[in-house]
Protein backbone atom coordinates (compact mmCIF):
# COMPACT_ATOMS: atom_id res chain seq x y z
CA UNK A 1 0.00 0.00 0.00
CA UNK A 2 1.39 3.53 -0.85
CA UNK A 3 0.13 6.95 0.26
CA UNK A 4 0.94 10.43 -0.04
CA UNK A 5 2.34 13.35 2.35
CA UNK A 6 0.26 16.61 1.78
CA UNK A 7 3.63 18.03 -0.01
CA UNK A 8 3.39 14.85 -2.17
CA UNK A 9 -0.13 15.79 -3.54
CA UNK A 10 0.40 19.29 -3.58
CA UNK A 11 3.35 18.40 -6.12
CA UNK A 12 0.92 15.92 -8.12
CA UNK A 13 -1.56 18.25 -8.50
CA UNK A 14 1.10 20.91 -10.21
CA UNK A 15 2.81 18.94 -12.38
CA UNK A 16 -0.51 17.34 -13.46
CA UNK A 17 -2.15 20.89 -13.90
CA UNK A 18 0.62 22.13 -16.01
CA UNK A 19 1.11 18.65 -18.46
CA UNK A 20 -3.07 19.25 -18.97
CA UNK A 21 -2.76 23.08 -20.28
CA UNK A 22 -1.28 21.82 -23.18
CA UNK A 23 -2.13 18.37 -23.16
CA UNK A 24 -5.47 16.82 -20.92
CA UNK A 25 -5.08 13.38 -22.31
CA UNK A 26 -0.88 13.30 -21.31
CA UNK A 27 -1.66 14.24 -17.86
CA UNK A 28 -4.37 11.44 -17.66
CA UNK A 29 -1.54 9.22 -19.07
CA UNK A 30 0.92 10.55 -16.83
CA UNK A 31 -1.27 10.48 -13.49
CA UNK A 32 -1.75 6.44 -14.39
CA UNK A 33 2.12 6.15 -15.05
CA UNK A 34 2.92 7.63 -11.83
CA UNK A 35 -0.43 5.54 -9.58
CA UNK A 36 1.31 2.34 -11.35
CA UNK A 37 4.75 3.02 -10.20
CA UNK A 38 4.07 3.86 -6.82
CA UNK A 39 1.85 -0.02 -7.11
CA UNK A 40 5.31 -1.39 -7.88
CA UNK A 41 6.92 -0.06 -5.48
CA UNK A 42 4.56 -1.14 -3.10
CA UNK A 43 5.05 -5.02 -3.74
CA UNK A 44 8.92 -4.24 -4.13
CA UNK A 45 9.92 -1.56 -1.07
CA UNK A 46 13.29 -1.72 -1.84
CA UNK A 47 13.60 -0.71 -5.71
CA UNK A 48 14.20 2.45 -5.29
CA UNK A 49 17.90 3.80 -4.32
CA UNK A 50 18.69 4.88 -1.17
CA UNK A 51 19.65 8.56 -0.94
CA UNK A 52 23.14 9.06 0.79
CA UNK A 53 22.63 12.40 3.10
CA UNK A 54 21.52 12.33 6.21
CA UNK A 55 19.30 15.49 6.50
CA UNK A 56 17.14 13.27 4.46
CA UNK A 57 17.77 10.18 5.98
CA UNK A 58 15.29 6.89 5.12
CA UNK A 59 14.35 8.33 1.69
CA UNK A 60 14.84 6.68 -1.23
CA UNK A 61 13.96 7.33 -5.13
CA UNK A 62 12.30 5.70 -8.14
CA UNK A 63 11.87 6.74 -11.29
CA UNK A 64 8.33 6.81 -13.12
CA UNK A 65 7.45 4.26 -15.38
CA UNK A 66 7.53 5.25 -19.06
CA UNK A 67 8.53 9.16 -17.91
CA UNK A 68 12.22 8.59 -16.83
CA UNK A 69 12.56 12.27 -16.11
CA UNK A 70 9.80 12.22 -13.27
CA UNK A 71 11.18 10.91 -10.01
CA UNK A 72 9.24 9.58 -7.02
CA UNK A 73 10.84 9.72 -3.86
CA UNK A 74 9.60 7.78 -0.87
CA UNK A 75 10.68 6.47 2.90
CA UNK A 76 9.18 2.76 3.55
CA UNK A 77 7.00 2.61 6.84
CA UNK A 78 5.63 -0.29 8.23
CA UNK A 79 5.73 -2.48 5.04
CA UNK A 80 3.81 0.28 3.34
CA UNK A 81 5.72 3.79 1.39
CA UNK A 82 4.92 7.12 1.98
CA UNK A 83 5.13 9.49 -1.08
CA UNK A 84 7.24 12.43 0.14
CA UNK A 85 8.20 14.43 -2.67
CA UNK A 86 7.38 14.07 -6.95
CA UNK A 87 8.12 15.49 -9.71
CA UNK A 88 11.23 16.56 -12.30
CA UNK A 89 14.10 14.87 -11.53
CA UNK A 90 16.57 18.51 -13.01
CA UNK A 91 15.44 20.21 -9.53
CA UNK A 92 17.60 20.47 -6.98
CA UNK A 93 15.49 17.56 -4.31
CA UNK A 94 18.11 17.61 -1.59
CA UNK A 95 16.97 21.47 -0.88
CA UNK A 96 13.56 20.59 -0.79
CA UNK A 97 13.08 17.24 0.67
Amino acid sequence: MFYLKPQAKQDLQKLLEYIANDNKDAAHKVRKAIIETCKLLSDNLYAGVTIENSKIEGVRYFTVIKYRNLIIFYRVINKNIEIVRLGYGSRDWEQVI
